[in-house]
């Protein structure tokens, strides 16, 4: 059989609105992660949420990029309030474990 040019669907197979997703959870609050520094208030967006930027500053190794680009605007602030760059990674890595059971750097065996 020659399946070239065919698409193959399945009957009631659902289909996922994206913007419905995301918005289910913002409005339950899973979209962002909460934190203090220096009494301000600041959210992260959970690794679901990232903007691409993010995602190629952790790739790369970038602390500056990533916090850079997970505060946007709010960074300066964020710094000014008392916090470093490296802090974001830190935060995810405790999010991470908090939330999803997962530490950084521990394997999926273990």
């Amino acid at each position: 059989m020659n399946f070239e040019g065919d698409i193959i669907s399945k009957p009631n197979r659902k289909r996922y609105k994206l913007e419905q997703i995301r918005e289910a959870k913002q409005v339950n609050g899973s979209a962002t992660i909460p934190f203090e520094v220096g009494g301000l208030d600041f959210d992260l967006p959970a690794p679901g949420f990232w903007p691409d930027a993010a995602h190629l500053a952790a790739k790369e190794g970038n602390s500056i990029g990533l916090a850079k680009a997970l505060l946007g605007e709010q960074h300066e602030l964020f710094i000014e309030a008392g916090g470093q760059s490296d802090d974001v990674v830190l935060l995810m890595a405790q999010w991470s474990e908090d939330e999803q059971g997962v530490s950084l750097g521990e394997s999926s065996a273990s």
